[in-house]
């Protein structure tokens, strides 16, 4: 097959979830001899399929292109509006009186061949925010995990970042909705040392974060923030910390977290977003919005030990071939 997968046009310069999400999918069926470009001036041919990664409103003037040469595209939503179902009744009718209403994004969603989700929560949200014929989605995983990732790093990410002691890791750009300031709050009268990999997606509040890590710490020993870390690195980051922790206000999937747990690690997310259909029984899930609820879910974390059975579960669910053949399946039932 030949596919062009499509990405925002930032993502170079961002290179969050969504970014990595797409490499990752490029690489794997690129070595199924799949023919696979990602979109630039450059591409001047025609593919079989496109793929776009996120629910952006300028991918419509392509996804228009599509429908009249009758290509079919398929789309990883990978959309983040928090709310439950009356809630985002209102937040819709509120937008669309203000004329903020994403009509090109709902266009693409709505005409798109197959619209790929994380999670089934997910496609009740669709249906209501964007009128998404709920059969029209697919639940695939918005990444992959390695039983090899960062094998043996341990020590040199150690020496490469000069982190001492046991820490708690954790892993995405400072956004509002990744909650990092929570996090912060909810250990700064304990001695638990973070580390935060990640850039400032979101400057303003990335300054509050450090303002209150260097409020908390005023030696600057307890938080330290690498800013945006290599992947390859971040294996080894995730063997040598003790849990992983990102208690967002919402997430789609969270591929940092998936990755931590094929290695075992004790997990602390949140109950605000679906991550109990995606991380099963392996994860404390407290409320975000209550940095108590947050340490006492730390705390419970920090008494386990890396869990080869959750290890094996993750590596099982989420593999590269599991991921591989879901795509393999949906490209060539609209082909």
């Amino acid at each position: 097959m030949k596919i062009h997968l499509v990405g925002r046009y930032d993502g170079g310069l961002i290179h969050g979830g969504a970014e990595v999400q797409l490499e990752t999918t490029k690489r794997l069926l690129v070595q199924s001899g799949h023919d696979v470009k990602v979109l630039s001036p450059e591409v001047k041919d025609w593919p079989d399929l496109f793929h776009f990664f996120g629910s952006n409103d300028y991918y419509w003037s392509l996804a228009q292109l599509c429908l009249e040469k009758h290509i079919p595209y398929v789309v990883s939503a990978i959309w983040y509006v928090p709310g439950n179902p009356t809630e985002l009744k209102i937040k819709r009718t509120k937008a669309t009186i203000e004329q903020r209403y994403p009509r090109k994004t709902r266009k693409l969603l709505q005409n798109a061949n197959r619209v790929l989700i994380p999670s089934q929560d997910i496609a009740q949200r669709l249906k209501t925010y964007f009128d998404v014929d709920p059969p029209k989605c697919r639940v695939v995983p918005s990444g992959t995990c390695t039983s090899d990732f960062g094998f043996n790093q341990e020590e040199a990410m150690r020496r490469k970042y000069n982190i001492n002691g046991e820490f708690i890791l954790a892993v995405g750009n400072f956004l509002d909705r990744k909650n990092q300031l929570n996090l912060i709050r909810a250990v700064q009268n304990t001695q638990h040392q973070i580390v935060f990999a990640g850039g400032p997606s979101d400057q303003p509040y990335y300054n509050m974060c450090r303002e209150l890590a260097q409020e908390v710490d005023p030696k600057s020993e307890r938080f330290k923030f690498l800013g945006e870390v290599p992947h390859q690195d971040l294996g080894g980051l995730l063997r040598a910390s003790k849990l992983f922790a990102l208690p967002s206000l919402l997430e789609d999937f969270l591929i940092a977290g998936v990755e931590a747990g094929a290695l075992g690690k004790p997990l602390v997310l949140s109950n605000s977003w679906n991550a109990n259909e995606i991380y099963g029984e392996y994860a404390e899930l407290p409320d975000p919005n209550l940095p108590k609820q947050i340490l006492k879910s730390i705390e419970t974390a920090w008494q386990k030990s890396d869990n080869p059975a959750q290890a094996a579960w993750f590596l099982e669910r989420y593999s590269e071939r599991a991921l591989l053949t879901r795509y393999e399946e949906i490209y060539s039932s609209i082909l």
